[in-house]
């Protein structure tokens, strides 16, 4: 079988392994589902959970077009790690997305951009490109794909 042998290769590096098994590292998963999840309660929001409670759209002067999502409520230190603040940083590092696709044409357009992403910046000595958007306080961030058309 060719995904043990994969799994028994203790001699490839990290990204090596990912690529033969075509996985994106965890953590560029768990930002594409946290983008997904948004999308979806945005197009369909739901009596019990309105995502657009939390978070607005906004635009921006910084580039032509961009529309940047913003909090509605205010945030504290402590939160840096809960949704809201993960999907804003996410939201406004990504290149700009169409909400008026399918979200299952959304996540295709996601999934390719982030696999770029991976092919191109990851590196298995650096922990910070293990995700499209470094959540930690010490690094300027994982570079962005040369790439930054709309989704």
């Amino acid at each position: 079988n060719c995904k043990e042998d994969i799994l028994q290769d203790y001699t490839s590096n990290y990204k090596h392994r990912l690529l033969s098994l075509s996985l994106l590292p965890l953590s560029m998963l768990y930002e594409l589902n946290d983008i997904m999840f948004f999308v979806r309660n945005f197009k369909n929001p739901t009596e019990s959970f309105n995502v657009q409670d939390y978070v607005s759209f906004n635009k921006s002067n910084t580039r032509s077009n961009f529309i940047k999502l913003v909090h509605k409520r205010p945030l504290t230190s402590s939160s840096k790690h809960f949704y809201f603040f993960r999907l804003v940083r996410l939201w406004n590092a990504l290149p700009i997305i169409d909400m008026t696709l399918s979200p299952c044409t959304i996540r295709k357009k996601l999934l390719t951009f982030l696999w770029a992403t991976f092919e191109s910046h990851f590196d298995s000595s650096n922990i910070c490109s293990f995700h499209f958007v470094c959540p930690c306080n010490h690094c300027t961030g994982t570079p962005k794909p040369a790439n930054f058309d709309p989704l």
